[in-house]
């Protein structure tokens, strides 16, 4: 017996503050589930449900319109009935915390990360897309993200991204902990993937200040180029270190 057999139902119906814990098995949802209130969302960690949508006007499963919001052991996947889900989550608002998730087959990006979005965390989880960036950070002007013991995997596409933000005149960001992560491209064409890609758009005034990027590893099945690029002055405070390739 199942009280809701669509999430949004049950997010509908829910309380501020409470935790709403998904059976196993996969939900069709044909609207866009859209966390408008401080909860938790977490599935069975043994065996995720799946969550799908099937519309052709949704273009994301999840966006989070709320601070306080927690996401955690389920499987979110683009291949639905109509295939149209471009974004895993989007995220809008602040205090997010993201935890053994898995993301595929989203032809843009898996998370995007809008512009004043702060204190993010994603950890322990699974990423391959099929399109250009996994992670999107909108503008570059978000505060102390972190994103820790995950595994990317890039698109098959050329200039492929796993972290990426193309900067946005007079914005800045702060505090980037890339922290134990494994970055791979998985095709068989040589083809341009960047790991990280951090721009101040057109003032090298402007940009990320503070990044850690350690203990990471970056490798792939064929001759990539890969690597680390950001170009801007105002990085300050980064530590890049004890990173491994393959």
């Amino acid at each position: 017996y199942h009280p809701f057999q669509t999430i949004n139902k049950a997010i509908q119906k829910a309380s501020e503050n409470i935790t709403l814990n998904i059976s196993n098995g996969t939900y069709y949802e044909t609207q866009l589930i859209n966390l408008t209130k401080s909860l938790s969302l977490s599935g069975d960690v043994t065996a995720p449900p799946v969550v799908e949508i099937n519309s052709s006007s949704v273009s994301n499963i999840i966006t989070i319109s709320s601070n306080n919001v927690n996401v955690s052991n389920l499987v979110l996947d683009a291949i639905g009935e109509d295939d149209n889900a471009e974004v895993g989550i989007e995220i809008n608002e602040d205090y997010v915390f993201l935890d053994n998730l898995q993301f595929y087959n989203f032809s843009t990006s898996s998370i995007n990360i809008n512009s004043n979005a702060d204190n993010i965390t994603l950890q322990n989880s699974f990423l391959k897309n099929t399109g250009t960036y996994i992670i999107n950070l909108t503008k570059g002007d978000q505060d102390n993200l972190t994103f820790q013991n995950n595994s990317f995997f890039t698109g098959y596409v050329t200039n492929s991204y796993g972290i990426y933000s193309d900067g946005y005149p007079e914005k800045e960001g702060s505090n980037l902990l890339i922290k134990d992560n494994i970055f791979y491209h998985p095709g068989t064409e040589e083809i341009l993937v960047y790991t990280i890609y951090l721009h101040s758009y057109e003032s090298e005034d402007y940009g990320f200040q503070g990044l850690t990027f350690y203990n990471n590893t970056m490798g792939n099945s064929t001759n990539v180029s890969r690597g680390i690029l950001y170009y801007t002055t105002n990085l300050s405070y980064q530590n890049i270190s004890e990173n491994t390739f393959f």
